[in-house]
């Protein structure tokens, strides 16, 4: 069985989410303000991009349990 690196599951990842929201915002992209796409841009870096690649790297580390559990622990610790 041939496995993936950390940086290709990431990317697999991003790429994957990449095409699902041009389908879906396509259309929205002109109604956005040019002063808002900084931020948009930084939200899509600290919220998507990294963990992606973070989550990754982590998972070679420690167990599949210990992350199975982390991982759907996620939308809980995203609460504020």
């Amino acid at each position: 069985m041939v496995g993936l690196t950390p940086i290709q599951v990431g990317a697999f990842r991003i790429l994957f989410t990449t095409v699902f929201l041009l389908l879906i915002g396509f259309r929205s992209f002109s109604k956005i303000k040019k002063r808002h796409w900084y931020y948009l841009t930084l939200n899509a870096l600290v919220g998507s991009f990294f963990p992606v690649f973070l989550f990754a790297y982590a998972i070679e580390k420690i167990d599949s349990s210990i992350t199975a559990v982390l991982n759907s622990l996620t939308p809980f610790v995203s609460f504020p």
